[in-house]
């Protein structure tokens, strides 16, 4: 947690404060332990925010000020979230280059300008402590899933379950293009569709719970209008119905480009989609993703099919068509977005790998989610596990070869080596070795021992033996011994105060303990599963194959209904499709470039500019006298043991047994504030040759300043 600005390497931790009055002035109407808060305390909390991460991010300090900004510049920010880069190698890591990319320059940056960003990702993100602990936030985060619908939406996606009830209790949320923070992608095709099958349900749900509340959601919410509402419900329309248009292009193409009719080419698109629906409904995940995998090579040919048939559709055209002005917009679009993001314009090569599996991501990528709602595992990082049935029935085995084996005469030899080596295990000693003792160290012991089951100890054949051990006869383990580790260096121990191990004791006996398995109710929970898997997977399609089916129609029937055609022309449904499209498209592109110029507007006032050759002099001379008078309350801690050859430094040596670097006086100073830092500079380092030991390398020990002219002195410097 990061306190305000101005002290921007404090860490602001929650205590309690004694004498707490109920606030006379409510931040909201609803009633929240906010509102019993000291003003002091609701202040210090409303600029206490935390950083969500994940364990593979790399950012950059600068990023987190920048989102800091974000929130002290409106107090009615909960969360802000910074720019994701995916980095790793392969196909599947370019794919999703260019998807993150045109998601943050339209889509987020649209969700700022015109409302409220719908989710920060936990990955890097900012929020707001108050906020959190709003009792409509947290209370309702902490909910424990009961039907079918809670898992999918609370278990599947809790960054944007979070950010959902942000909005709905009337927070804003923000989105910092400044922010950069790069992350690990999946780089392999199964675990990008394991990753899609957990993210898609869990953004629908949460879309869906805004879109049937959103008249609350637009009165409590002031940063959320009934037009943004009707921008999302677009988008999610369009969603929806993504599968079917792609199979009406495939379609298109097929009768272009092979001269079939309109209905043959639709058979000939949906066969491929039936036959994986009934995949992913009967098969298991293994098999499901790599019919996928086979599925998406296959149709990369096939958009090449319809390029080709694109191109020919448009030739036949004029200029003014519908299908040729929405291309060439789409076009421009995303030359300006490239441009507009410099740094970024590379994203747009891999759009062509983008372009090239469109089957996959809006047809078979979303069959496979949609037949797998009813699996809520997270799927990633899991070890295959042995069924419990599986392992007792292979130690039954084991022991009843072992019982018929008695009989055998030539088995006898293994059953009393095995004894042997028992009674040798008792005595603590192996055949033909003596007895030795050796000091219990926890360090190498954990480190070096192997974890073993009772399932690899039955298949490897031997017999494992539980006795009962006297309590006295337990070796006593500190806790603490890693403290003790030589990688960990000789830094400086600070113990936890009392209030935060009470805080998260409380919090593992509140929100973190075991869960206790019930059999009776997880069955309920998988047939509630089963029963909406089934239910949406049904009205999915059929909303579907309607959209189809009427586009088909009005195909075949063009020349009959001819007169009701846009200008005699265009059909009139795949105008009006194009047309709202289009329109997104541009909402989407206004967006962005307001965005662009508030994040141009915001690092520009972020970045110090020296006006003049005083300034940088008095910079400098800050930042030295900073360095001085931490090098004069420096206490330095030697980093070698009493019984060591060298003598131990006992207190203040002659300056000559410590000679002063003068090397840095070899080139003489070209401007004032370089002599100045070339003075400070030597004072610094005879104070330190006064104070601090050197080994019998010649080696500063445990200082930040080395003996060398390239150092932290030099780092600083430059860095001004």
């Amino acid at each position: 947690m990061f306190g305000d600005r101005g002290t921007d390497n404090e860490i602001c931790v929650s205590t309690e404060v004694p004498g707490l009055k109920k606030r006379k002035t409510k931040s909201h109407s609803n009633a929240s332990i906010l509102n019993h808060l000291s003003d002091e305390d609701f202040k210090r909390i409303e600029k206490t925010f935390i950083l969500t991460l994940d364990g593979d991010v790399d950012f950059k300090p600068n990023s987190v000020k920048l989102l800091i900004d974000r929130m002290l510049k409106n107090s009615k920010v909960g969360a802000v979230c910074g720019r994701i880069h995916p980095v790793g190698s392969g196909p599947m890591v370019w794919y999703q280059q260019f998807e993150y990319a045109v998601g943050h320059w339209l889509q987020k940056a649209a969700e700022h300008v015109f409302g409220c960003v719908l989710c920060c990702p936990g990955c890097f993100s900012l929020f707001r402590a108050s906020a959190i602990m709003d009792d409509n936030v947290i209370r309702a985060y902490t909910r424990k899933p009961v039907k079918a619908r809670d898992f999918i939406q609370y278990e599947q996606g809790e960054d944007r379950w979070l950010c959902t009830l942000l909005l709905q209790q009337g927070y804003k949320i923000d989105y910092c293009a400044g922010a950069d923070a790069f992350t690990f992608a999946p780089e392999s095709f199964h675990d990008f569709f394991i990753q899609r099958r957990r993210w898609a349900p869990s953004t629908i749900a949460n879309i869906m719970d805004l879109l049937s509340t959103w008249r609350v959601t637009v009165s409590l919410n002031d940063n959320i209008s009934a037009l943004f509402i009707l921008y999302q419900f677009i988008l999610m329309t369009s969603s929806i119905l993504a599968p079917a248009t792609v199979i009406l292009m495939i379609a298109g193409s097929y009768s272009a480009v092979l001269k079939l009719s309109m209905w043959k080419s639709f058979a000939l698109s949906l066969v491929p989609v039936i036959i994986f629906i009934v995949v992913c409904l009967k098969a298991k995940t293994s098999t499901q993703i790599t019919f996928a995998a086979f599925m998406t090579s296959v149709y990369t040919v096939v958009m090449v099919v319809v390029t080709v048939g694109t191109l020919v559709n448009i030739l036949d055209e004029d200029l003014i068509s519908p299908n040729v002005v929405f291309l060439a917009g789409l076009a421009i679009i995303f030359s300006v977005c490239g441009l507009l993001h410099p740094r970024e314009i590379v994203c747009l090569i891999h759009g062509i790998l983008y372009f090239l599996t469109v089957p996959s991501s809006f047809i078979f990528l979303t069959v496979y989610f949609l037949c797998n709602l009813n699996n809520v595992s997270w799927g990633t990082r899991e070890n295959p596990k042995v069924s419990e049935d599986e392992a007792v029935k292979k130690a039954n085995d084991d022991k009843r070869k072992t019982i018929f084996s008695l009989f055998n005469l030539n088995s006898l030899r293994p059953i009393i080596d095995d004894f042997k080596k028992f009674i040798y295990d008792i005595l603590g000693k192996k055949p033909g070795e003596s007895t030795e003792t050796r000091a219990f160290d926890p360090a190498s012991d954990v480190e070096n021992q192997k974890p073993t089951t009772q399932l690899q100890s039955i298949q490897a054949g031997v017999k494992v033996i539980r006795t009962k051990i006297p309590d006295d006869l337990h070796l006593k383990v500190d806790p603490f011994y890693w403290r003790k580790l030589e990688y960990l260096g000789n830094g400086e121990e600070c113990c936890v105060n009392d209030d935060e191990v009470k805080f998260w004791n409380y919090i593992l006996r509140k929100y973190l303990y075991p869960l206790k398995e019930d059999k009776d109710e997880k069955e309920r929970i998988k047939r509630d599963l089963d029963t909406t898997r089934n239910n949406v997977v049904f009205g999915y399609f059929l909303l579907n194959l309607l959209w189809s089916v009427a586009v088909m129609q009005l195909q075949t029937m063009k020349h009959e209904l001819l007169p009701f055609f846009i200008l005699k022309k265009y059909e009139p449904i795949s105008v009006i499709f194009l047309t709202v499209f289009g329109l997104v498209l541009t909402f989407q592109f206004v967006g962005m470039c307001m965005h662009r110029w508030g994040t141009f507007l915001h690092l520009m006032s972020t970045t110090h500019i020296l006006s003049n050759e005083v300034e940088k002099n008095r910079m400098i001379e800050n930042v030295i006298r900073s360095m001085a008078s931490a090098s004069r309350d420096i206490d330095i801690q030697p980093d070698y043991s009493s019984d060591e050859e060298d003598s131990v430094y006992e207190g203040q040596l002659p300056e000559e047994d410590y000679p002063i670097d003068e090397s840095i006086e070899e080139e003489p100073p070209k401007s004032v504030y370089e002599r100045i830092y070339h003075d400070r500079l030597k004072t610094i380092r005879r104070d330190f040759n006064k104070r601090v030991p050197k080994n019998r390398r010649g080696f500063y020990k445990d200082t930040f300043l080395p003996s060398d002219n390239h150092g932290y002195t030099n780092q600083v410097f430059n860095n001004v």
